[in-house]
């Protein structure tokens, strides 16, 4: 049994804990679409890997599982999205993860002397990917709540009351201002890792199966 194999089956055993749990709650107060949502977003890692025959890095899946636990199973779960910015919090972990991500498919695209000589502009467009994913789902949100009313950006109020002027901005700048400071606490731990020699590039890139 590889490593690779032994990472799985504790994330999975882990997981399957964790899941049991929560999704005892969540059924007991019929939410069956959020105990798919979390079943669907465990596993959709291992789905990807066996349906393109690549590993993702195990460090980009730890960070992954991590942000779902915060996210779902406590933020959602639990209640923790009551706690006082808990979802910039989280933003700001998301765009860590997203910097993460970035950085894998980089380091797949290039070559270790390359990204040692130009660790900057790896970062930079790494830190940049994060931003992007970060508007794109600021653009979902807008389109949930300009189709489907979902209130997604916190435009109006829990009793539909429209905010006027920067309050119905403040969600949306919020999160993106959150996403960025997540990618640029990456860039600047990538950067340092790397210009001391102790970031291991072979670790974060994608392998074949």
């Amino acid at each position: 049994m590889n490593h690779r194999t032994i990472f799985k089956l504790a994330i999975v055993i882990s997981f399957v804990t964790i899941l049991s749990s929560i999704s005892v709650f969540y059924l007991y107060h019929s939410r069956y679409l959020q105990v798919l949502s979390v079943v669907v977003l465990v596993f959709a890692p291992f789905l990807i890997e066996n349906i393109f025959h690549f590993y993702f890095p195990s460090q980009l899946i730890v960070l992954y599982d991590i942000f779902l636990i915060a996210s779902i199973i406590l933020g959602t779960g639990f209640g923790f999205y009551g706690v006082p910015l808990w979802d910039k919090y989280l933003h700001v972990f998301a765009g860590f993860v997203m910097s993460a991500l970035g950085l894998s498919i980089l380091l797949n695209i290039f070559s270790d002397e390359f990204v040692k000589q130009h660790y900057w502009l790896i970062g930079c467009y790494s830190s940049s990917f994060a931003a992007l994913l970060s508007i794109l789902w600021e653009i979902y949100e807008y389109l949930g709540d300009l189709f489907l009313k979902l209130n997604m950006q916190r435009y109006q109020s829990s009793g539909g009351i429209p905010y006027i002027g920067n309050a119905a901005l403040n969600d949306t700048m919020g999160d993106l201002i959150a996403d960025v400071i997540g990618a640029l606490f990456f860039f600047l731990i990538f950067c340092y890792q790397i210009k001391n020699q102790k970031f291991k590039i072979d670790r974060w890139r994608f392998k074949k199966i």
